[in-house]
């Protein structure tokens, strides 16, 4: 989650986590639990660590410090990120917007004051219901296909190069702007 509290990016708080790890804080965590972190690396796309512990042969009392945001730092960097996200929208008609991945985009959306825009997901699950803040029903990429947008906007740093990637093979966005966050930020 570092990434996304530098950047002021609070679609990183979501229902279905828990927990939100910092390479210090899976650190500290180990040391608590007598474990010895031996490797610990980002996944491909941020958002994910991958770490391997063992158990460790000395208990270490040390404790690392994290990093820490007052109130109205991080409130200014959410400010600098939503201000983005509403730049990207300003020449725009919400209806000639489709966000791919908007389940994690619903915080900033809704701050921002974005709800009338068309929304892409590529889990069934979603697809024909409505999500919270937002006026129409999540799509499929058929559906999407079916019906291209003006702009396509990815909202992930995960799967945003694979989405971008699989969106510029079809002939029916030859004349859609597909842009992530990697790309406005």
């Amino acid at each position: 989650c570092e990434p996304d509290l530098d950047a002021g990016d609070i679609s990183m708080f979501l229902h279905e986590h828990y927990n939100y790890f910092s390479k210090v804080g899976i650190i500290n965590a180990a040391m608590k639990a007598n474990l010895k972190v031996e490797a610990i690396e980002e996944g491909p796309g941020g958002g994910f660590l991958f770490v391997k512990m063992v158990p460790s042969k000395s208990a270490s009392k040390s404790i690392l410090v994290f990093k820490t945001y007052t109130d109205e730092e991080f409130r200014t960097k959410m400010g600098i990120f939503n201000k983005a996200i509403a730049n990207y929208f300003k020449d725009s008609d919400p209806e000639d917007v489709a966000i791919y991945c908007p389940l994690r985009a619903m915080n900033v959306f809704y701050t921002a004051g974005i709800i009338d825009c068309r929304l892409i997901d590529d889990n069934i699950n979603l697809q024909g219901k409505y999500l919270p803040t937002f006026n129409k029903k999540v799509e499929s990429f058929e559906e999407l296909k079916n019906n291209p947008p003006k702009k396509i906007f990815i909202y992930s740093k995960t799967f945003d190069k694979v989405i971008k990637e699989k969106c510029l093979k079809e002939e029916a966005f030859k004349n859609t702007k597909i842009e992530s966050l990697r790309d406005i930020l």
